[in-house]
């Protein structure tokens, strides 16, 4: 509908600039934020009211509950994430750090007071927790180091501290970090991992890290980490 309004302003009125990004920003400016030609595009679009209406209230509901978890979870996550959060407020919010789902909840970023980032995720991250556990497992049994990505599984959501993408500064690291994604590429293989992709990996030096629960094969399974490494790493490759 915005796309379609842009082009026909862009043909009877004309918009600024050199780029599309410039005409945008001029579409943004001298229309969107216009009361007089919003209300023309209610007009003419009705249903576009509703589902503004309807995104407002979901986006109203979300932001209470995540203040409520926050507070309720405050203790936890200074044990479990981030010593000292228990005692520092909410400094920014970064919304829609992800897709949004179930009435319209995505990942928030958060930075506190005390400086410190990490990510609310309105979903399970039960899946992430197994398959982070059985990819420690296997690093550790290969004499690797594993970084630490601490995490708050709070059943129906989680808390997750942030991890700071960075590149490899030595050959070393190169080589360390394709050797350690060689883990991720026989879990993904063993566990028929379905978004196993460049979108959802990035790298913390020589540490590739997996930016989206991407076990669809751990779902609904209720086992404990220890039973899925001996039933699917163990029982299916000889590991």
């Amino acid at each position: 509908m915005l796309i379609a309004d842009i082009q026909h302003v862009k043909a009877t009125d004309g918009l600024c600039g050199m780029t599309p990004e410039e005409e945008y920003q001029d579409y943004l400016q001298r229309y969107l934020s216009s009361a007089e030609h919003v209300q023309k595009l209610c007009d003419r679009y009705p249903e576009l009211m509703r589902v503004t209406e309807q995104v407002m209230e979901q986006a109203e509901v979300f932001l209470q509950e995540f203040l409520q978890r926050f507070e309720n979870d405050r203790r936890k996550i200074a044990e479990e994430i981030c010593p000292g959060v228990e005692h520092a407020g909410i400094r920014s919010l970064g919304l829609r750090a992800g897709d949004p789902h179930n009435g319209g909840r995505s990942t928030i970023r958060v930075q506190l007071e005390n400086g410190v980032w990490l990510y609310y995720k309105p979903h399970s991250i039960r899946k992430k927790a197994l398959y982070q556990t059985l990819y420690n497992r296997i690093s550790k049994s290969l004499g690797l180091s594993c970084l630490p990505a601490p995490y708050l599984d709070c059943g129906a959501y989680g808390w997750k501290a942030e991890v700071v993408s960075r590149g490899c500064d030595t050959v070393a690291e190169v080589q360390s970090y394709y050797y350690r994604m060689g883990i991720h590429l026989f879990l993904g293989y063993v566990l028929t991992a379905s978004d196993l992709h460049g979108e959802n990996l990035f790298a913390c030096g020589e540490y590739p890290m997996i930016a989206d629960g991407m076990c669809s094969a751990l779902a609904g399974t209720g086992s404990e980490p220890g039973r899925l490494y001996r039933r699917d790493v163990q029982g299916n490759c000889g590991y």
